[in-house]
């Protein structure tokens, strides 16, 4: 009979190799995601700055 330490060695062996499938298992499923919305749209057009319609250009005299 395996001692109690051993068997709670194996035990978290088990588990973490559950947890390792999972998170693969979960970024398989992003990337998939990933490619189906590629490529993105174009951005908002705000991203491209602000022009503020009190501000006048810096003069060169």
């Amino acid at each position: 009979m395996a001692a109690p330490e051993s068997r709670k060695k194996a035990s978290r062996a088990a588990a973490a190799a559950d947890d390792a499938a999972s998170r693969q298992e979960v970024e398989r499923s992003i990337d998939e995601a990933l490619e189906g919305s590629f490529p993105a749209s174009d951005p908002p057009p705000w991203t491209l700055g602000r022009r503020d319609p009190d501000r006048r250009p810096a003069r060169d005299d």
